[in-house]
């Protein structure tokens, strides 16, 4: 049977009563994200006191302190920071004796009627246990605060937990790089790795080369002009330091170097457009000028060289390549490439840096203390975890959040792949073949936000939330401790959060559950967000549910709802006749009036039911099914 979405007769549906009501799907009473790795609840609550003593015994516990003292203010209450030794009603302290398990970023937190503990091994941890309490402390209509009795034993699952954004393409102020860290810290990721340079446009003040902000901190075509500062740039340092996240510059080389190009043409091999540096020594005596200046702006460990996509055929006709080639004894490009970043890698070592490079370096020798970011699917990640390398899991469908959230008809503009937010939880970093001693090379994962498509603030925290909570839980949580429908019914709480913090975000699909006889779910041209239900029965009950507080609205006309549209208040009955398809579209709408995506259900009466690849046995198996889809296909050395 060939199904098509056309539009077509609708047979009888019956509403059932129309009074407005409030959607959530399966919400629980303590909704944590990402999920802990214990967690205990008892009846009742703690009851904030209007005034908050907050004790600390160590300068380690400061910059948790200070997260809990804002939040209480901004609830109305007061809150200082006194002395352990003195009366308090939230103790932060570090561990007298480590507690091995607990590592550097675990925590405990125990929540009694009489006052709240944590306590960590370091500072990092004991931010991370405040974090689990705010989102465990709701207020009351009367600007109370209560906390649900917990006891919280938690510590992640990777060392590295990064979000990347691409600021090259299009450029973004200060105040909206400091909202995206907040909303990371939240959730407990701990990198930002920042993509300051590409052909498009050079962000990074260098004092020693001013040219590169002078002719290149625009696009070639004069837009979307800015850069930043170095005082910015240590500002925004140390804003992310005092919420435990290291900010990891990227300074991409050889290739995508179109911008530093423009700002110094002698750095090529030739005229006209050039995108890749020229090996020779005013090349060298540049990246030393730029890295020694990065270094001076970030003090973490890392620096991201870059290597992807270098494209050599600008070398080809080159004189300096091929005599370098000569004299060195290379055999092909690749090498000519990883003799730039080697000089890069010497120089940063030398001074206590380590580099990180994309996959593509794995197509030339590299050093064995280079972490590789395997952007190139799973294959990727098998061969960089089995030369040695210490590695971070970025595949490019699932984790590169510049990709369609879901059918590319219905949403904002994209690139043109596909990483819904079940895509993205449901994806498991660590290759199923992968040995023990490999699965320990898996440093952690990240997701990246290519800005390509992404001009504004609010299409960028629409592309990154909720997105970006399936990356802590995939980040932090056992793999084993997750669940889509636990995660799924722990949304409505950090959505709402969300709204209170005006953050902009993709509002999740309605689904569709359907009862009263068997149905055989197929996709509708490869579609996340509209499917066909075959069955056999004669009527079918249909009932719709959303993991966000929001009201769904749906039509049965093929028409897109609207604020007009049948308001769902519960289940309904569906009469089927053969030959008719039973069309619904649903939408969820928050308080605010925005609508979120359309759903399609199109219910079918048929003879005999389908089998085999291609059917499923729910609206949400079917749509889990979902492969995300790649940026290029995987080539490797």
């Amino acid at each position: 049977m060939v199904l098509e979405a056309a539009a077509c007769e609708t047979s009888k549906i019956t509403p059932a009563t129309m009074a407005s009501t409030s959607v959530t799907a399966g919400a629980t009473s303590v909704s944590i994200v990402p999920k802990p790795l214990e967690l205990r609840t008892s009846a009742g609550s703690y009851n904030w006191p209007r005034e908050v003593r907050i004790a600390v015994a160590s300068g380690q516990a400061s910059a948790a302190a200070e997260v809990l003292s804002k939040f209480a203010r901004s609830e109305r209450h007061d809150a200082a920071v006194v002395d352990l030794r003195r009366p308090h009603d939230v103790a932060l302290t570090l561990n007298g004796t480590l507690d091995p398990a607990l590592g550097d970023e675990g925590y405990t937190a125990t929540v009694r009627p009489e006052g709240v503990d944590i306590k960590a091994n370091t500072g990092a941890g004991l931010f991370y246990g405040v974090q689990t309490l705010l989102q465990d402390t709701t207020a009351d209509r009367q600007g109370g605060l209560k906390s649900r009795l917990i006891a919280v034993r938690d510590w992640p699952r990777f060392q590295w937990r990064g979000i990347h954004l691409d600021v090259s393409r299009h450029y973004f102020p200060l105040p909206i790089l400091k909202r995206f860290i907040d909303v990371a810290a939240r959730y407990k990721l701990n990198v930002f790795h920042w993509h300051l340079t590409d052909d498009e446009a050079w962000r990074l003040e260098i004092r020693h080369r001013p040219l590169l902000t002078e002719r290149a901190s625009c696009t070639a075509q004069g837009t979307d002009c800015g850069y930043y500062t170095q005082d910015m740039v240590r500002d925004l340092v140390a804003y992310a330091s005092a919420r435990h996240i290291t900010i990891v510059p990227e300074i991409d080389i050889p290739g995508h170097s179109g911008a530093a190009l423009r700002a110094y043409p002698y750095l090529s091999c030739s005229v006209g457009h050039q995108t890749v540096l020229c090996p020779t020594e005013p090349t060298f005596r540049f990246l030393d000028d730029v890295l020694t200046e990065v270094m001076t702006m970030f003090p973490g460990p890392f620096i991201h060289l870059g290597g992807d996509e270098v494209d050599v055929s600008q070398w080809r006709a080159s004189p300096v390549v091929h005599d370098l080639m000569r004299s060195r004894g290379f055999t092909d490009m690749a090498q000519v490439v990883a003799f730039i970043r080697a000089r890069s890698e010497q120089f940063l070592r030398a001074r206590g840096r380590r580099i990180i490079l994309w996959d593509d370096a794995l197509a030339g020798p590299v050093g064995g203390d280079a972490v590789i970011v395997a952007w190139r699917g799973q294959a990727a990640t098998m061969l960089a975890i089995d030369r040695g390398h210490q590695t971070i899991v970025n595949s490019d469908g699932p984790l590169y959040f510049d990709g369609y959230q879901g059918d590319e008809d219905r949403e904002p503009s994209a690139m043109p792949y596909r990483a819904t937010l079940q895509q993205v939880y449901r994806f498991e970093p660590i290759p199923v073949d992968a040995s023990a001693l490999q699965r320990t090379r898996v440093l952690g994962v990240q997701a990246d936000l290519w800005t390509e498509q992404i001009a504004t603030p609010s299409h960028l925290f629409y592309m990154l939330l909720p997105r970006e909570l399936a990356l802590a839980e995939l980040a932090w949580t056992q793999s084993a401790q997750r669940s889509w429908q636990d995660f799924e019914s722990r949304l409505p709480g950090q959505l709402s959060w969300l709204q209170e913090n005006q953050y902009e975000f993709r509002i999740p699909d309605v689904s569709f559950v359907v009862s009263g006889g068997v149905v055989r779910f197929v996709s509708l041209r490869d579609s996340t967000q509209s499917a066909a239900g075959l069955t056999t029965a004669n009527s079918l009950e249909l009932a719709m549910e959303a993991p966000i507080a929001a009201t769904i609205r749906y039509t049965t006309d093929g028409s897109v709802p609207t604020h007009a549209s049948h308001l769902y208040s519960g289940p309904f009955k569906i009469i089927l006749r053969t030959g008719v398809s039973a069309r619904v579209s649903a939408a969820a709408f928050l308080a605010s009036g925005e609508r979120g995506p359309i759903e399609t259900c199109d219910l079918r009466l048929v003879r005999r039911l389908p089998a085999g690849t291609g059917t499923y046995q729910s609206w949400s198996a079917l749509i889990g099914s979902r492969r995300p889809g790649i940026y290029v296909p995987p080539k490797f050395p």
